[in-house]
């Protein structure tokens, strides 16, 4: 090896070090056992990290990391442990699942204009959001595709009564919960 070439198994060998020092920091930082000033610098550490990552001089040099970036995504698997993910995320109680997303389950953002505003009136915002933001008008075809319980789909349904809608879910007890909100 030359002065100043870097081996394939100390390349290997960091990471994994790294890998393991970052997993044991994370339950440190579950526990509360991390100081406030360390934590500040490890997000500072991590920010700066990120502005960096895409920032590249020329325009050669952005499009260069662009197409490679897009070269590792398509070759990428696009999910992974998907038994996993079924039993713990598909298939909860649709009481569970109330409690926690508000009546209309819609299971990601909310748009809380104020403080006054509940869950629910958040979670319509946002739908009607989704809605302006996609430029649907009444009579459009709209497919949801991964609808979960279906919040936008029915939204859509109900807030524009000649649209076609059609949604899309993996989870049979989510399809089931659809069908009877439909009755």
């Amino acid at each position: 090896m030359t002065t100043g070439a870097v081996d394939h198994h100390d390349l290997v060998e960091r990471k994994n070090d790294k890998e393991e020092e970052s997993g044991e920091l994370i339950k440190l930082l579950e526990l509360g056992q991390v100081p406030d000033d360390k934590i500040r610098r490890l997000i500072r550490v991590e920010l700066d990290k990120r502005l960096r990552w895409g920032y590249s001089r020329t325009y050669e040099q952005q499009t260069a990391e662009v197409v490679a970036f897009t070269r590792f995504l398509r070759e990428m698997s696009i999910a992974k442990e998907t038994d996993t993910l079924d039993s713990k995320m598909y298939e909860v109680p649709i009481s569970f699942v109330k409690l926690v997303h508000g009546n209309t389950i819609k299971e990601s953002c909310c748009y809380f204009k104020d403080d006054s505003i509940t869950l629910d009136e958040a979670e319509i915002a946002m739908l009607d959001l989704y809605c302006e933001r996609l430029q649907i008008k009444d009579g459009h075809r709209v497919l949801d595709l991964g609808c979960g319980h279906g919040a936008l789909t029915m939204h859509v349904a109900r807030k524009y009564k000649n649209c076609h809608v059609t949604g899309i879910t993996y989870s049979i007890s989510q399809k089931e919960y659809i069908e009877e909100q439909c009755k």
